[in-house]
């Protein structure tokens, strides 16, 4: 049986440093996730990460346990932990994004994000993935930026 879990965390990195956290991140996950079978996506905009990772449960929760420990991450909200029925992200062992538009992912919408999560609902992993994939389809318009130190 597959598994998601989505989150979202605060980025402990200094922002003159945070591009090479990233890609140590990166360099990490994929190789991680690829020995593991985690497909996902990571965002970083304006000091936050946001990340959904799917996969078989047992090896998503070492992994969202290692996020958990990772001193790089505080304020760590989980959004996502359900099951799925299939992969949304197959063929990306972590596709990283950054987001530069202020407007877009502030602290305000986080909080926002969140507050709504806890006292509304529970977000259906359905929903947040089309979310996802819908600013990656519409890269220019929310000026995402992919990594330029992906494979």
């Amino acid at each position: 049986m597959l598994h998601v879990i989505s989150y979202i965390s605060n980025s402990t990195s200094k922002p003159d440093l945070v591009q090479d956290e990233i890609e140590v991140i990166v360099r990490v996950a994929q190789q991680r996730n690829a020995e593991n079978g985690i497909t996902g996506v990571l965002f970083y905009a304006n000091n936050y990460f946001f990340q959904t990772i799917e996969g078989k449960e047992a090896e998503l929760r070492k992994i969202y346990g290692s996020i958990e420990r990772d001193p790089r991450h505080q304020n760590i909200n989980k959004w996502i932990d359900e099951k799925i029925d299939e992969r949304h992200f197959q063929d990306w062992m972590l596709d990283t994004y950054y987001v530069d538009n202020p407007d877009l992912i502030n602290p305000t919408t986080i909080q926002l994000l969140q507050a709504l999560y806890v006292h509304n609902f529970g977000i259906e992993s359905g929903d947040l993935i089309n979310f996802v994939k819908k600013m990656i389809d519409e890269m220019d318009t929310f000026k995402i930026l992919r990594t330029p130190y992906m494979k």
